[in-house]
């Protein structure tokens, strides 16, 4: 097996380095905290900027989708694909609602006590409805819930901090390998290949239909096709770190300080929004009848931009980062209260300085529609049935110090944060 991993490493080592686009040194970084210019740069950006950026990413999850992969025909059909599979009825979006409400029952442990480390728990209530309520697989998923969360926070580093060590390289392959094995095995047991997975496939071996002949000889280049981290990654990322943040927001702030009050957060208002939400869970119920939860996670996205820093390569090799985090919280673009949680301030209005997902061509499919409304109703049924969030003595007091700050933005920030849930009666 280790004589196979080295193989594999070698044949993709080669393919890149003779493609030029992983460890080519940037002739210089170019950092920037101006939103129009950031919107210029995106707007202007080709694939292969983007897709030069996001090597990494693709080596480290052996992915090969619009983000790791410059073929335009390829990334067009993909895009079609991802826009089919995300327009949902309002029966496909209750069918989401069921199974959220249920992957909460099931991961709270509220029967034995509600003691949860809080980011395993959003982890994998939100693996569990990507899982079962995106792709639609009809199997337990338990075996991958349990697992995979930690081992795509792990891969998601490395993608970022490299080390371009044989060995590291070598780790990072048979992380990654154990990684698409885990969900290979729930894919197999599924009665029917999730239809996006499988049109995927099929685009994947209609552009590239070489690297699929039987003469071919990079076998790791077409699973990497035909993985469905290519969707799940995507979907899954972006997704449970809205809804920490959301939940940190309403349920572990308030907790901090005997005096708070934020006007914004009115509980009644919200409690009120999240019923009238799940009765028809759909996209025009967030934006119009319960319009507190639309600006709770537009809010988020702004205070806790998922992507941090958008990157891009330009024509000269420079490596160019918009920094969303910086123009998010940016007084000059937000006002004085910028690093506050005040949803409210996107009431029947949206900022110009507010990018979560990009911007122009390339922004996000699922931005405007999509993901708001499967953010809102995983938020929804976490508030539906749980009441309190509790601390521990030691976490309340370290975040106390923090009490007037946001919370810290990045994957370690809540390691091992055990709180106490409590029942919603």
């Amino acid at each position: 097996m280790s004589y196979l991993v080295i193989i594999a490493v070698v044949v993709i080592l080669c393919y890149l380095f003779k493609q030029k686009k992983l460890f080519a040194n940037p002739s210089k970084r170019i950092l920037i905290s101006d939103v129009q210019k950031a919107k210029d740069i995106l707007n202007s950006s080709s694939l292969d900027s983007r897709v030069k950026s996001n090597q990494n990413l693709g080596l480290t999850f052996g992915i090969s989708n619009p983000f790791t992969n410059s073929d335009r025909p390829y990334h067009q059909d993909f895009r079609k694909i991802i826009v089919k599979s995300i327009d949902l009825n309002d029966g496909g979006w209750n069918r989401i609602k069921n199974i959220t409400l249920k992957a909460v029952n099931d991961y709270s442990n509220l029967d034995k006590g509600g003691i949860v480390e809080i980011v395993p728990w959003i982890q994998q209530i939100t693996l569990n409805v990507v899982l079962c309520g995106y792709l639609g697989m009809d199997v337990n998923v338990d075996k991958v819930i349990n697992i995979a969360p930690g081992i795509i926070n792990d891969l998601w580093l490395k993608s970022k901090e490299l080390n371009h060590t044989k060995e590291n390289i070598e780790k990072i392959m048979k992380t990654k390998s154990k990684l698409k094995n885990l969900f290979r095995s729930v894919a197999s047991e599924a009665s029917e290949t999730p239809n996006v997975i499988k049109k995927i496939s099929e685009i994947a071996r209609k552009h590239f239909p070489n690297v699929f002949c039987s003469e071919a000889t990079n076998n790791s280049l077409a699973d990497d096709l035909e993985s469905p981290l290519n969707v799940l990654i995507p979907a899954y990322e972006t997704m449970w770190r809205v809804v920490l943040y959301s939940i940190l927001e309403i349920k572990v702030r308030p907790s901090l300080k005997k005096d708070y009050d934020n006007k914004e957060l009115n509980f009644k208002e919200i409690d009120d929004a999240v019923k009238t939400f799940l009765k028809k869970p759909n996209h025009s119920t967030l934006k119009n009848d319960s319009s507190i939860l639309w600006c709770i996670i537009q809010e988020t996205l702004r205070l806790y931009p998922p992507t941090r820093h958008i990157h891009r390569v330009d024509e000269k090799n420079n490596t160019v980062t918009i920094d969303v985090e910086k123009i998010h919280r940016d007084p000059e673009n937000w006002g004085e209260d910028a690093t506050f949680f005040k949803p409210k301030r996107f009431f029947n209005k949206m900022n110009k300085a507010y990018i979560p997902f990009s911007y122009g061509k390339l922004k996000c499919v699922a931005a405007d529609k999509f993901a708001p409304t499967l953010a809102a109703i995983l938020i929804s049924a976490i508030l539906d049935r749980v009441d309190d969030i509790i601390l521990g003595q030691k976490t309340k007091e370290s975040l106390f110090l923090k009490a007037n700050l946001p919370f810290e933005n990045n994957r370690r920030a809540f390691d091992k944060f055990e709180v106490t849930l409590t029942r919603k009666s």
